[in-house]
């Protein structure tokens, strides 16, 4: 490579004369392809509809050509396209795993360009379906509670998506009152969340629900049962009042009684005086 002189000669006959040119011409190396280098992924498996991202460096021998052209295809069709920096630097690259996507192996093959020569590097990522989370009460709650009891239980959350579902937020409903919130980082695939709620010491129903909702980036789900509260009749007669009217009812039927008692106690009183005055 450099720069050099190429001479050019004519020589005529009959004239004996010789006549040249000369040019100055630059050689140059051939045009390199751009390489590419690609980081494995730290996932194992990936989720419809998530993000894959990777890291990797694009660069071409031939400085002159930057920037470059960079794309990604997964299961051969373009999901992203940048241009990039010409240098060994890593960069981040991302897409999106289509919603439909079937559990499966797929190759992801990135291309990058100078505009003349395309480097290629491919890959292959497994695809998962995504596993519904079930939620549990530990233990199961009593069929009945009484007003003011604190009810202790735990929640119980099994999610194996750990790559993506790897936070909770569990939220606690009484009825439709939220109770308490919690968030809970999901590293096993296995959450307990221990969870506890007071019932009113004005309840005046006597059932109600109790609800857990667990909500994940990529998912929500909810488990919820019922539970009987135990009223008082007396005291709930008390408080509406109807213990007076009761009281009221026994006075009317105890003089009703004592009426008829003593309507009897005169007729028995003539009956008497009749027989005695026939003597």
């Amino acid at each position: 490579t450099g720069k050099y002189t190429l001479y050019v000669y004519t020589y005529t006959n009959g004239l004996g004369s010789l006549l040249y040119e000369e040019f100055t011409i630059t050689v140059v190396p051939p045009n390199y392809r751009p390489k590419l280098y690609i980081v494995p992924s730290e996932y194992l498996y990936y989720i419809p509809d998530s993000e894959v991202s990777f890291l990797a460096s694009v660069y071409d021998q031939d400085s002159g050509d930057k920037p470059l052209t960079a794309k990604v295809f997964f299961n051969n069709a373009e999901v992203a396209t940048q241009e990039v920096a010409n240098s060994k630097d890593l960069k981040t690259f991302k897409f999106k795993v289509p919603k439909d996507t079937a559990a499966g192996e797929y190759e992801v093959k990135v291309t990058a360009t100078d505009g003349k020569k395309i480097g290629t590097k491919k890959f292959t990522i497994t695809i998962k379906n995504n596993t519904v989370l079930t939620i549990y009460f530990e233990p199961k709650l009593n069929a009945t509670y009484n007003k003011g009891d604190k009810v202790n239980f735990t929640a119980v959350i099994n999610d194996p998506d750990t790559n993506f579902d790897n936070k909770f937020t569990v939220s606690l409903f009484y009825n439709d009152k939220v109770k308490k919130t919690i968030t809970s980082t999901n590293d096993a695939g296995l959450v307990r969340v221990p969870l506890d709620f007071t019932i009113p010491t004005t309840e005046t129903n006597t059932t109600a629900e109790i609800k857990i909702v667990v909500t994940t980036p990529t998912e929500s789900s909810e488990k919820l049962t019922n539970i009987n509260i135990y009223q008082d009749v007396i005291a709930s007669d008390s408080a509406t009042g109807k213990i007076a009217t009761k009281e009221a009812k026994k006075k009317t039927a105890l003089v009703a009684v004592l009426c008829v008692l003593a309507v009897i106690a005169v007729v028995v009183a003539v009956v008497v005086i009749i027989l005695w005055l026939r003597k």
